[in-house]
């Protein structure tokens, strides 16, 4: 099994999905619930630099928002967006 060990490695995984995704969107190979060479190669590099990264980076994942947190937000955007389209 392939893994990536070293921050060049990782860098240069990246570089691949950046590019591997531009092409896949130019071509229109990216839309949602598509399964193709370029969906299945970004999937398997992403997993590989996220195992680098919680091995060796020690990147965890983000806290999940409490609900009141979430809410909060959502009543600040729809306020927002409601006076937005009034102002209209």
């Amino acid at each position: 099994m392939i893994t990536i060990t070293t921050r060049k490695q990782y860098d240069e995984t990246k570089m691949q999905v950046e590019q591997l995704i531009a092409d896949a969107t130019r071509l229109g190979m990216l839309e949602p619930d598509m399964e193709n060479e370029y969906t299945l190669k970004i999937s398997e590099l992403s997993k590989l630099m996220a195992d680098y990264e919680d091995e060796y980076l020690k990147i965890f994942p983000l806290k999940e928002p409490s609900s009141k947190k979430t809410n909060d937000y959502h009543r600040i955007f729809d306020y927002s967006y409601a006076d937005a389209v009034l102002q209209i």
